[in-house]
């Protein structure tokens, strides 16, 4: 586990997790999608930050 300290490690073992549990992620809510891939035992709690990943994920995408 030691290696998933790294943020490319860590991305990497998630996106892993993601495609192999919801392979439909594209159609998903993004706090579905993280559940499963993570099983959170606060799965509500994603919710409270989707509209700020989504902000981050734009200005990333925008070379912001």
């Amino acid at each position: 586990m030691g290696g998933l300290t790294s943020a490319h490690a860590a991305g990497g073992a998630f996106l892993s997790a993601l495609t192999r549990a919801a392979p439909d992620y594209d159609d998903l809510q993004p706090r579905q999608s993280v559940q499963d891939a993570q099983r959170s035992g606060f799965p509500t709690q994603y919710a409270c930050w989707e509209d700020q990943a989504a902000r981050m994920a734009h200005q990333v995408a925008a070379g912001d």
